[in-house]
């Protein structure tokens, strides 16, 4: 039976606030678009915070 298990490895690690996370050119065919927008690490980490400090779409005081 063939393994077919991936394993992932951070590319970054607390990068600055307005350091720009996008998908290499690279890692896309020629004619397609990435799954996620561009974003700053800022941003991001904030979007997961407020993420994880909500209940119900209500924040938690």
């Amino acid at each position: 039976e063939q393994d077919n298990r991936r394993q992932s490895l951070v590319l970054f690690h607390q990068p600055n606030y307005d350091t720009l996370i996008e998908c290499l050119p690279g890692c896309l065919l020629p004619d397609a678009t990435p799954r996620h927008a561009p974003v700053t690490s800022g941003d991001h980490l904030l979007a997961k915070f407020v993420k994880q400090t909500t209940f119900g779409g209500s924040k938690v005081a």
